[in-house]
């Protein structure tokens, strides 16, 4: 009808008649947070009722294996070598596969870990380690949270553990010169008789004069010490003609460092000082020098460890297992052993640790690289450190 006013309803409650509108207010308001306190309070009961639902459907759920350590709980498969996300498609079907079919969860669990192996070796170059554990995830195969990060977990340490090995064949690391006396110098060592003792590294530049300057010194003083004999063992034969050369500088003649060629099983038991290349250590005929070594060094260090496993690195009365062995046993034997070469690394470091005392500390001299100052035509000048 024209001119009548039409009230809106609320849900639940009759309309509100002409008496009604005319009433008093609070009246009203009474009768309205009575409604709204009636329904609040259905929907609380609805929910609770929902509650109760999910829970039963959770509980009586099959439940997902927790694989805590996938190293020794999970097996590998051979998924070949294909681009991440092809491997990912291998993973898909999981999501769709009866998790209370025997083998299901365990089967996708060792696929997943496969994958991570396979491409944790392409880890920072390629991807990283969240991107292949989204990968995962985005499958949606039937794998427990905890189980996933286990995964990860292990292998964020297996990437760790390459990264510290890689960088252990071209340098020290900080843990490894922790377990040393590290000395940081801008020019080479000045070595007194108090030095002459237990081992030497020197970690100097190339063409730093390590040879004529630190070198040299320690020959001359073990010739004039007279407390064992003396032996530079060099990894090539060319190095060994320029280092004995280099050893023999200013010494009386007779007096210097024999080269290895120059020495049989006639005239070693003469021989204080010997310049020797790597698979020589094994010559019967200089027996006798070697084993009363008690002053060594070993230039180039890296090198002869790169050389022993060659199959050239032996002589007629020894292969390179014997090599090796020899090699130990001099750095275990001598009172005083030096080792030099600009490559330094753990893997040089740890081989010197296996073949003392355990716990004997080094003396380590790292002498920093010069800095190279390249100036071009147009004047810009560059300083390379």
């Amino acid at each position: 009808m024209q001119g009548e006013l039409h009230e809106p309803v609320t849900a639940g409650a009759a309309p509100l008649s002409f008496e009604s509108r005319n009433s008093n207010p609070s009246e009203l308001q009474r009768s309205a947070g009575a409604d709204a306190r009636s329904v609040i309070a259905r929907a609380r009961e609805s929910a609770k009722s929902v509650g109760h639902t999910l829970k039963a459907i959770v509980a009586t759920a099959p439940k997902l294996p927790v694989f805590e350590d996938p190293w020794k709980q999970l097996t590998t498969v051979n998924i070949g070598s294909a681009p991440l996300h092809k491997h990912l498609e291998k993973l898909l079907p999981y999501a769709r596969r009866d998790i209370t079919q025997e083998g299901v969860c365990e089967d996708a669990a060792a696929l997943a870990w496969s994958i991570c192996l396979r491409h944790s070796n392409t880890v920072p170059v390629k991807t990283s380690v969240d991107a292949i554990m989204s990968g995962i995830r985005w499958t949606c195969a039937p794998l427990h949270p905890d189980t996933l990060a286990a995964m990860q977990s292990a292998m964020e340490k297996l990437v760790s553990s390459r990264k510290r090995e890689a960088l252990g064949h071209v340098s020290i690391s900080p843990e490894v010169l922790a377990r040393h006396d590290h000395v940081v110098l801008e020019k080479l060592p000045e070595l007194s008789e108090e030095d002459y003792t237990g081992g030497v590294v020197l970690w100097a530049p190339m063409a730093s004069g390590k040879t004529r300057h630190v070198i040299k010194p320690f020959a001359e003083w073990s010739r004039d010490a007279g407390e064992g004999r003396f032996v530079a063992v060099f990894p090539r034969q060319s190095l060994t003609r320029e280092g004995t050369k280099v050893l023999s500088e200013d010494m009386p003649k007779g007096c210097g460092v024999a080269h290895y060629e120059s020495v049989d099983k006639e005239n070693a038991f003469d021989v204080d000082l010997l310049g020797t290349c790597t698979p020589s250590i094994t010559k019967e005929s200089h027996a006798q020098i070697i084993d009363e070594c008690k002053h060594l060094v070993l230039d180039e260090f890296t090198q002869h460890l790169g050389f022993i496993p060659a199959d050239m690195c032996r002589t007629k009365d020894g292969n390179n297992l014997d090599v090796y062995f020899k090699l130990k046993s001099m750095i275990g034997n001598a009172k005083c052993f030096m080792v030099a070469d600009a490559d330094m690394n753990d893997r040089a470091i740890e081989f010197l640790e296996k073949s003392r005392l355990a716990g004997e500390r080094l003396k380590i001299y790292e002498v920093k690289k010069a800095p190279t100052t390249c100036e071009f035509d147009s004047g810009t000048v560059i300083v390379i450190t």
